[in-house]
């Protein structure tokens, strides 16, 4: 069996090359709405591993939410690759995106408060690598999500740049309690 601290190893090596590659990637168009949707997913995956990982800390849930931590940074990466080489966004498209971000801001927002109070219960497993696993993907979510929002205001109708400036503040808010929780 392959020990955990080598799986956790090869996740960290993972992450950073996955994520490279998904940036290099052209991606084929598709809607911005169905863009953000997987986004959300993604959150709703990692928010989902977070409280597995808070209600039961086992080397099992804890390898689940690294693996889940990772994959969203993944699925940013590869959003932000998709919008930057899509064109304009639709002004129907972008209003129906916009409008489900803002229906999800509380779960981005409660997933990011509960991945920073999740430190305490997850290092304490004494699973040395978990620290850096989770301080990376952590940095790397944070500077995906920037990176997707920063993107999209560049595509979205210059009608939609405030609105859409409101929901990328609401997000980032969450930033330094998950980076601070990590001492990243």
């Amino acid at each position: 069996m392959v020990q955990l601290s080598r799986f956790f190893a090869l996740l960290a090596v993972a992450s950073v090359g996955l994520a490279s590659a998904a940036t290099t990637q052209r991606s084929t168009a598709v809607s911005y709405t169905v863009t953000v949707t997987g986004v959300i997913t993604g959150i709703k995956g990692l928010d989902s591993a977070i409280s597995a990982a808070t209600s039961a800390p086992t080397k099992d849930t804890a390898v689940a939410l690294g693996t889940a931590a990772v994959g969203l940074g993944n699925t940013l990466s590869a959003a932000t690759n998709a919008v930057k080489n899509g064109g304009a966004i639709a002004q129907a498209d972008g209003a129906a995106a916009l409008k489900l971000l803002e229906g999800e801001e509380s779960t981005i927002a409660a997933g990011l408060a509960k991945l920073a109070a999740a430190h305490s219960a997850l290092l304490g497993l004494g699973i040395p690598e978990f620290k850096q696993i989770l301080c990376a993907a952590s940095r790397n979510i944070v500077a995906q999500t920037s990176s997707f929002i920063a993107a999209s205001k560049t595509k979205l109708q210059a009608s939609q740049q405030g609105e859409a400036d409101q929901v990328g503040a609401n997000i980032e808010s969450g930033f330094p309690a998950v980076l601070a929780a990590y001492s990243c």
